[in-house]
């Protein structure tokens, strides 16, 4: 949806505004995260969700689009192919980031509450209960929650220093 939406308006209002808009719908959605806790309903989940999908979905493509304008048509499949490799790269490095930190978290959880031994492969094979589980699974989240805003704030900048327009074809 973002795409075509976004897509649409970079004929209208450039590559540089629509940019900033993605990041900045990306940037409130992430923010939005930190409101959600254990008790939240599913149709506020999936609106925060929503709103991230939106942000992210306009940024990928818009930089898709830009990427592909900012080379000569010779180049573009070079071009393409490295955002590419190097989006792949990101997603490998920080899923596998992410997870770490994830899991590190639910064990210091039971450990800054004085219960030693558990660790995200032992959760569930443990005498925990299940609202302990939640509340780990949830507390690990908060956490990826606040790095996802930290990495949003970089992105939000870097789309208002982009220039404007291409001087020149590379």
């Amino acid at each position: 949806i973002a795409s075509v939406v976004l897509g649409k308006c970079i004929l209208k209002y450039g590559g540089k505004v629509v940019t900033l808009i993605a990041s900045l719908v990306l940037f409130v959605g992430v923010l939005l995260l930190i409101t959600l806790d254990l008790n939240s309903s599913l149709v506020l989940v999936l609106a925060v969700v929503s709103i991230i999908g939106f942000g992210l979905g306009g940024v990928l493509s818009i930089l898709t689009i830009i990427i592909q304008e900012s080379v000569g048509y010779d180049k573009r499949g070079v071009a393409i192919a490295t955002n590419s490799l190097v989006k792949t790269i990101g997603e490998t490095i920080g899923i596998s980031l992410f997870g770490g930190i994830f899991n590190l978290y639910i064990a210091k959880y039971f450990i800054d509450g004085g219960i030693n031994g558990v660790d995200s492969s032992t959760l569930y094979n443990s005498i925990l209960t299940s609202e302990q589980i939640k509340l780990s699974i949830n507390s690990s989240l908060h956490i990826l929650f606040i790095l996802f805003i930290i990495i949003a704030i970089p992105s939000v900048i870097l789309s208002i220093v982009m220039p404007k327009e291409n001087k020149s074809n590379v």
